[in-house]
């Protein structure tokens, strides 16, 4: 917790001021500046930060002036950019994502493929015996029929 040394009227210096658990409140007295060095002054921001009615509550006109830079087409949208840890979680989700499955020769497809019910339960029984799934069972089935086959 942010707390500070006040004397015996309760004023607090600025020099006594120590950060701790909502130290996001307190705030230095000077001018700020911003992304390009300039400072602002109070004055200034109170006319950057001027306050507008909700747009429910406007009429037609003033609906229509507060929303007229969104009436052009040509009209791109302003992004910003994400902050580095984010950026960071994003891009190794999209190469996760990516990854998918690996490629073996010239990949794999999707069959529909129908067996009799109980040569499909000796199939799944005799794959789980050798540790495989069924979809290699049936591949390792077809190759060993190629092979004979020349």
């Amino acid at each position: 917790m942010a707390r500070a040394r006040t004397d015996f009227l309760g004023h607090v210096y600025s020099g006594d001021l120590r950060g701790g658990f909502r130290r996001s409140i307190l705030h230095h007295s000077c001018t700020s500046t911003d992304a390009f060095g300039k400072t602002t002054t109070s004055s200034e921001v109170a006319m950057k930060t001027k306050k507008r009615k909700p747009y429910w509550k406007m009429n037609s006109q003033e609906l229509a002036d507060a929303t007229k830079e969104y009436d052009s087409p040509s009209r791109e949208p302003q992004f910003l950019k994400a902050p580095r840890t984010q950026k960071a979680r994003h891009d190794k989700a999209m190469k996760a994502a990516l990854r998918g499955r690996p490629r073996i020769g010239e990949g794999a497809r999707r069959i529909q493929l129908t067996m009799e019910r109980g040569l499909l339960n000796r199939a799944d029984a005799y794959a789980r015996k050798l540790g495989i799934t069924r979809a290699q069972l049936v591949a390792r089935s077809v190759e060993t029929v190629l092979a004979k086959a020349g």
